[in-house]
């Protein structure tokens, strides 16, 4: 007590001091302190701005993007427009792999300060690639300098976006290019193999897979995206399968890798069937031991590899803590299972109950629909609670779960209403191959209900999306020529070698002529065109109806006779009648 006591007089006569001399030196204190105060300030908040700045671009560069963020937060306090703030916060948002619109938007902040470079020019045509837009992406690439798109990241995204645009071919010939750009670069080898796998060339794929399996057993920063890639490879054998489980087995269980287990055990059951009942009992076991958490991931393993007697079994037997700590998971689990097993009047059952509610909104509604078109076929009430299903997802906001609500609708042949999320999908922000499948999923479901005007509009999109698909270009063709479109654009022919485009290029030509009245250039694209290569039902009825117009009626009967009309459009229907009189 006694020091306190000392600290407090040594204050109070701090104090007497002060008062003593104040009105001689206060004065002039004031005026200095008024003079030299904003200097100082602006000085101190220079050298905290410029800390902050340093703090950013070290913690970016070890990719400790939650420290590069609170950096980057801090010196924007003071500086918030400062191009260099501006181009950190897009570094970050980039690393962290935020929704592409976000950095496109800082990116515009970035332009508007005048502090665009050639590493943002990049990050650029990555958002928009990531985003689905191959024009603009394009775009930001021809606005590189010369110098910059030699670089290995200009050349990277400049061979994905071919591959993305379908172009193999010169998307390896870009790549070819590139031994000193990517030896210039810490990890160009991996990201090069990366590309490989998608490369025509069997000789660059084997190369590429050679890389990436070295990766995977390097325990690299890339190891993590290397598994990820094997999982997914097609080419993968059993032993490989085998390997690689192993490899995933021993890495500490981190985020990045947590489905990885299930991807390649599911590899590994398919490519060696002989050893499914002791892999499945291995991985029960080991499920079992798992926390609740974790055994979620088990449960959607045996999901998806169609076992759904053992999630019943391990629920029953293993589910009591995943059922106190994560009901809803439990509850979901056991829908799946009793779906999955045909049990539809207990999935009912299990709905009625009112805790069935914590399911969601997204997922009640959605299994409601399935047990009604179960039980009730027919039932309208089942496409009302899949419009409930939807309303949930913020129609079609959360992209997943629209999604998760498309596939049902499909499966459950309401092909309107799933063309129509489809559709409303592929206009979401997602990867362009994403988009995609969306567009064709879509014309499946068109082609179910026969709606042949919105078929060839979506089939038309699908093309102008994806140039370098033949498929997509000739199926809006086909169904052009088919509805009575206008044919001065369309241009048969082409130097692929492949029997299948050459016999498909004849049709259309046949089309065209038949459409002219030209007979005799007619006859000769139909010469033995039924047995150029495979057609699908509406295509032979097609070809009949031409033979029957070219005036080969035997011919056109034979082709006929073996097309199931339940499967034709309206306008391929009509033709196949011409066949058949």
């Amino acid at each position: 007590m006694s020091a306190i006591r000392e600290i407090s007089r040594g204050v109070h006569a701090q104090r007497q001091r002060l008062q003593v001399f104040g009105f001689g030196l206060g004065v002039p204190l004031l005026i200095a302190l008024a003079l030299f105060a904003e200097p100082l300030s602006s000085w101190w908040s220079s050298m905290r701005h410029a800390h902050h700045l340093t703090q950013a671009n070290e913690a970016i560069a070890r990719q400790d993007w939650m420290t590069a963020l609170e950096a980057v937060q801090d010196a924007a306090r003071s500086a918030p427009q400062s191009p260099e703030v501006l181009r950190n916060s897009v570094r970050v948002l980039a690393g962290m792999n935020v929704h592409p619109d976000e950095i496109l938007r800082t990116l515009q902040q970035v332009e508007n300060a005048g502090g665009m470079t050639p590493e943002m020019g990049i990050i650029r045509a990555q958002a928009h690639l990531t985003r689905g837009d191959l024009q603009a992406a394009q775009q930001a690439l021809n606005a590189l300098p010369e110098a910059t798109r030699q670089n290995w990241d200009a050349i990277e995204l400049e061979a994905t976006l071919l591959l993305h645009q379908g172009r193999q071919h010169e998307a390896q010939d870009r790549l070819q290019t590139t031994e000193d750009a990517t030896a210039a670069t810490p990890d160009g080898g991996f990201r090069r193999a990366v590309l490989g796998l998608s490369l025509p060339s069997a000789g660059e794929r084997s190369a590429a897979r050679a890389r990436v399996w070295q990766e995977a057993r390097a325990g690299t920063p890339h190891t993590p995206l290397a598994l990820t890639l094997l999982c997914q490879d097609t080419d993968l054998t059993a032993d490989e399968a085998t390997d690689l489980l192993r490899l995933i087995d021993q890495r500490p269980p981190k985020p990045a890798t947590a489905g990885l287990h299930y991807t390649a055990l599911t590899a590994a059951l398919r490519l060696d069937p002989t050893r499914k009942a002791s892999l499945l009992r291995t991985e029960a076991t080991r499920a079992a031991a798992l926390p609740s958490e974790a055994q979620i991931g088990y449960l959607m393993f045996l999901s998806k590899n169609r076992e759904p007697q053992a999630m019943l079994t391990f629920l029953k037997a293993h589910g009591t803590a995943l059922k106190q700590h994560r009901p809803g998971d439990f509850a979901n689990m056991e829908l799946e299972a009793l779906g999955k097993s045909q049990q539809w009047a207990a999935v009912r059952q299990k709905l009625a109950d009112p805790r069935s509610k914590r399911l969601g909104a997204l997922t009640f509604n959605l299994w409601q629909a399935c047990a009604i078109t179960a039980l009730e076929p027919g039932s309208s009430a089942a496409l009302e609670h899949l419009k409930l299903a939807y309303a949930a997802t913020g129609k079609g906001r959360d992209i997943t779960g629209a999604l998760r609500v498309a596939d049902v609708a499909a499966n459950m042949s309401h092909h309107a209403f799933a063309a129509a999320r489809y559709q409303e999908l592929a206009e979401q922000p997602m990867l362009p191959s994403d988009r995609i499948a969306c567009l064709e999923k879509a014309c499946q479901c068109l082609a179910q209900i026969k709606d042949t005007a919105a078929l060839l509009r979506v089939t038309r999109t699908l093309a102008d999306r994806s140039p370098a698909r033949f498929d997509h270009a000739y199926r809006a063709d086909y169904l052009d020529l088919l509805t009575g479109g206008p044919f001065e654009t369309i241009v048969p022919g082409g130097h692929r070698p492949d029997a299948s485009f050459q016999a498909r290029q004849r049709l259309l030509s046949a089309m065209i002529h038949h459409r002219l009245k030209q007979f005799g250039p007619l006859r000769t694209e139909l010469q033995d065109l039924e047995r150029a290569t495979t057609w699908s039902a509406g295509e032979r009825a097609v070809i009949a109806g031409l033979l029957a117009a070219a005036g080969e009626p035997s011919r056109a009967w034979q082709v006929a006779e073996k097309v199931p009309q339940s499967l034709l459009l309206p306008e391929e229907a009509a033709l196949l009648a011409l066949a058949r009189k």
